[in-house]
């Protein structure tokens, strides 16, 4: 992210001499690249629970109620 806030106050330096408003705008491209990343992430991890939640739906529940949750090894940890 780094290079994205250089790109941005190298940009701003064109636009503007002042020192506060090419750092304002090169925040703001960090913070647009972010939210662009953090954006990409949700939608992929929907897909994946959605395909995770699908391939799991029409499998048979064994004994007759809900599965419990956790997680059981066969070996101890610590």
């Amino acid at each position: 992210m780094a290079g994205i806030g250089v790109g941005g106050a190298t940009i701003a330096s064109c636009v503007t001499r002042n020192a506060a408003v090419a750092t304002g705008i090169g925040l703001g491209a960090v913070a647009a690249a972010k939210a662009g990343v953090q954006y990409s992430e949700r939608v992929m991890h929907t897909y994946t629970q959605d395909r995770i939640a699908g391939a799991a739906g029409p499998l048979a529940v064994r004994c007759g109620g809900a599965m419990g949750r956790g997680a059981y090894r066969a070996y101890r940890i610590g």
